[in-house]
């Protein structure tokens, strides 16, 4: 394929303005306190308008892009099924359920749409676009510069203990996914920039998240790690390893670590947890025995909104889906959360990163949050072009080249 091939007018327009619309609905959710901030549950109508518009062509390298989202698709639809399954059987069917599906697909049904048009070109043009468009929308949300929230940073040590910052925001997650994208990428004042956008938009769990990411990063390099070849070996180590993280969180639920929380911080277990201390403890109460294929999607949020409780949402994925799926299908969900994307270490490195927000925060039901992350998934697929090749081979897929990468 030659070069004027490759770049014909009709590819590139269609992703980006898919991700302009992205770019313009995320920042229109921070301006608007009404119902406009709901147009992101929009996206993949709208892609899915423009991919039945005639005359709109997939680039060459849409069946790489087509085949990876469609496996998060297919994962997260197979488990969704079953835990309708199990819902239907204990009788208890809310519109919690319907609510989380949608969430959970749609910026996987986006991504899925938008990389179709892509060109493994330009990534960090994109991704630099992006970053700007998120930025904004921190500052229309903090209502301060952010100057003023770097200035700032003087107080962050304190900030680690009691979590009250002024200028705090949700944002703060997606900067860390910049930040760990441009520095796998190497464009060193981009993710310096994003660093200190982390810090500023300060929140621990995004902070916990960065540091995690980078020590993955460096251990995948020290130790020499092929990842596409350990990719059965890798995934079950990490199913183990949230295991053990939903022991940790049972414990800290039953009051096991008050003493030690106390002791460190000066600060009751619950205050310094955010309320998440009593959220855990009540689960646990509520859910004493946990079914082995879980007590159904959306289940724990409706539970927490009729009993009125502070916390409205686990603020922890892992347990969520834990209690939710029940372990047998929650092992399913992390070993193909990290199967998918044994391709590359890179790729794995922002998964960690995804993982530990999933262990503290309740990010997968937010949209663009998701989107994000699968985008700079997409931008990472072909950059390690020989696993590609590997991964693929035999889905009659065109040739990679070192050419063809971002």
């Amino acid at each position: 394929m030659n070069s004027s091939e490759r770049f014909k007018p009709y590819h590139l327009p269609i992703f980006g303005s898919l991700l302009t619309i992205f770019i313009f609905f995320y920042v229109l959710e921070y301006f608007s306190h009404g119902v406009l901030r709901h147009l992101k549950y929009l996206l993949p109508f709208i892609a899915l308008m423009l991919f039945l518009t005639p005359n709109t062509f997939a680039s060459a390298y849409s069946t790489y892009y087509r085949n990876y989202f469609k496996r998060y698709l297919f994962l997260y639809v197979s488990l969704i099924f079953l835990s309708l399954i199990t819902i239907l059987f204990r009788q208890e069917l809310y519109l919690r359920y319907f609510k989380e599906l949608y969430f959970i697909v749609a910026p996987i049904v986006f991504a899925l749409i938008a990389f179709l048009y892509f060109q493994p070109v330009k990534c960090d043009l994109y991704a630099k676009y992006t970053l700007i468009g998120v930025s904004l929308a921190y500052i229309i949300q903090s209502n301060v510069s952010i100057i003023s929230s770097i200035l700032d940073l003087r107080n962050i040590f304190s900030w680690f203990i009691t979590s009250t910052v002024y200028a705090e925001s949700a944002i703060s997650s997606v900067f860390g996914i910049f930040f760990l994208y441009f520095f796998i990428r190497k464009k060193k004042i981009w993710a310096f920039v994003s660093a200190i956008l982390v810090l500023a938009s300060f929140k621990r769990s995004a902070i916990l998240a960065s540091i995690v990411g980078l020590v993955a990063y460096y251990l995948f390099r020290v130790l020499r790690i092929n990842i596409a070849k350990r990719s059965v070996f890798f995934p079950a180590v990490m199913v183990m390893g949230n295991f053990l993280l939903v022991l940790i969180l049972y414990r800290i639920g039953v009051g096991y670590y008050d003493e030690i929380i106390q002791q460190y911080t000066g600060m009751a277990p619950n205050s310094f947890m955010m309320g998440r201390r009593d959220l855990y403890s009540f689960l646990f109460s509520e859910i004493p025995q946990i079914p082995w294929f879980g007590v159904g999607l959306g289940q724990i949020a409706h539970t927490l909104i009729i009993h009125d409780m502070p916390l409205q949402h686990t603020h922890s994925d892992v347990l969520k889906y834990f209690l939710e799926f029940g372990p047998i299908i929650f092992m399913v969900w992390i070993y193909y959360l990290y199967k998918i994307n044994t391709i590359s270490s890179n790729m794995i490195v922002l998964t960690v990163y995804l993982n530990v927000l999933l262990l503290t925060e309740n990010v997968s039901v937010y949209v663009n949050i998701m989107f994000i992350y699968y985008m700079l998934q997409g931008f990472l697929l072909l950059e390690d072009y020989d696993s590609v090749r590997i991964t693929y081979k035999r889905k009659g897929m065109p040739k990679i080249t070192p050419n063809n990468k971002c």
